[in-house]
């Protein structure tokens, strides 16, 4: 019912199908899910996968509002194909960091690093 609701509705683009299955993750779970803009705002919808065949088992699909579309990315600071290496590697070409918490509060590239090495001792 929730799919023919999305597809009736005016300006919903089905950017990408995905499912962490697919390639290498450092996630504990699978993930699948769609990348959908509507009226020009960006949207994922999620499922979690319960265990036992990847085929199946998925949890019923939650539906989340995206800051902006990137090929790939569920979130600012995950991509559902990184390990951890290559999102170290990522992060030196982000200059901020907005908050999770509070979106008014921003770090610099330095200030997370620094954290991340005093949280790694």
């Amino acid at each position: 019912q929730a799919f023919e609701y999305l597809n009736n509705l005016k300006d919903v683009e089905n950017k990408r199908g995905w499912n962490t299955y697919n390639g290498e993750s450092d996630l504990s779970q699978i993930l699948q899910g769609t990348t959908l803009e509507i009226n020009g705002e960006y949207y994922f919808i999620i499922q979690i996968h319960g265990g036992a065949d990847a085929r199946g088992g998925y949890t019923h699909a939650k539906m989340f509002k995206g800051g902006y579309y990137c090929e790939g990315m569920i979130h600012e600071y995950l991509r559902e194909y990184m390990d951890s290496y290559e999102m170290e590697q990522e992060m030196d070409y982000i200059d901020t960091f907005i908050d999770y918490w509070d979106n008014s509060i921003t770090y610099t590239n330095e200030q997370v690093q620094n954290r991340l090495k005093e949280t790694n001792k």
